[in-house]
């Protein structure tokens, strides 16, 4: 689910690329939204961010940046899951 996020931001937001300086807090606050959005128990995010290595304010601004260009959507359809599942293998 993660990596669709990471797809769809960079189909969204072409102008910020994922690259080595970003590429840690990206796939990190996917992983944080993907576990929130389906997950019925998780951690909060000061848990999260000790666990990744980033301040909590760093976690927060992440996620609410990362949501805003995924335009809220978090539901990942089968057929896409598949289609990046492919892709992968």
């Amino acid at each position: 689910m993660a990596l669709v996020y990471l797809e769809r931001a960079e189909r969204a937001n072409a102008r910020a690329p994922i690259t080595e300086l970003t590429v840690h807090r990206l796939v990190s606050t996917a992983l944080v939204l993907a576990i929130k959005f389906h997950d019925d128990i998780y951690f909060n995010n000061d848990d999260y961010a000790n666990m990744v290595g980033v301040t909590l304010e760093e976690l927060n601004e992440a996620e609410k940046q990362l949501l805003k260009v995924l335009d809220w959507r978090l539901l990942v359809c089968a057929e896409e899951f598949d289609a990046t599942l492919q892709m992968l293998l």
